[in-house]
């Protein structure tokens, strides 16, 4: 007589081995950065050149620096991220600071002509100039010496304007630019370089600079 077999108890199923998940995030960003940054100093090199090649500084272009980071930047990597965004827009202000110091570099080159087409300006350097050389008549040079303080009374500093205007007016070309392009080495060396980028913003320069920013984030920011 057979016997019933006993029931074989369950055995125990082994679970597969969970396989890793790429998540979006995840991917490696590191030549998306690098690619920005390239991407952020080869705008800012061109807006340069064009500042250059024109003598004319088109605050239109800075937008032109955070379209370019953004655009290599989605070219190099998939990943879509708010902290990519930030990335992002970090190297855009990059890529703007850069080139608003370039293209001030190349403005102030060619500061002196804007003095030279001015002739009140032009002659306030003369008077400067006079000044600092004591090149002024004998009289108003002895008034200057007795001065007890920096202040230059009314009537003196009318003379010195008439002097300073008749030395320009016999001024040769030659002289008119060295005392111009004095006049503006002086002003641009008391301003330390953050205050030259600053006096030189405008308001169509924030527009174009936080439209560049925006876009740079927005684009590495989603799909």
């Amino acid at each position: 007589m057979t016997q019933p077999q006993r029931p074989q108890p369950p055995r125990p199923s082994v679970p597969p081995r969970p396989q890793p998940q790429t998540r979006q995030g995840d991917e490696p960003v590191a030549g998306a950065l690098f690619g920005g940054a390239v991407a952020a100093l080869v705008a800012a090199g061109v807006w340069a050149l064009v500042t250059k090649a024109t003598n004319t500084e088109y605050g239109m272009l800075a937008w032109g620096v955070g379209l370019l980071v953004g655009v290599v930047m989605a070219a190099m990597t998939p990943a879509r991220s708010a902290t990519l965004g930030v990335y992002a827009a970090l190297l855009a202000m990059l890529g703007l600071a850069t080139g608003k110091v370039l293209t001030l570099k190349i403005m102030s080159g060619s500061a002196h002509e804007v003095v030279l087409e001015h002739e009140e300006t032009l002659a306030q350097a003369f008077l400067m100039d006079m000044r600092d050389r004591e090149t002024f008549s004998p009289e108003v040079n002895q008034r200057l010496v007795a001065l007890a303080e920096d202040t230059v009374p009314d009537a003196l500093y009318a003379t010195m304007q008439v002097e300073a205007q008749a030395r320009m007016d016999a001024a040769p070309a030659a002289e008119r630019e060295r005392v111009a392009k004095q006049a503006v080495t002086m002003v641009m060396g008391s301003l330390s370089l953050p205050d030259q980028f600053m006096a030189t913003l405008s308001l169509f320069d924030l527009l174009w600079f936080f439209l560049a920013i925006g876009t740079a984030w927005k684009i590495m920011r989603s799909e």
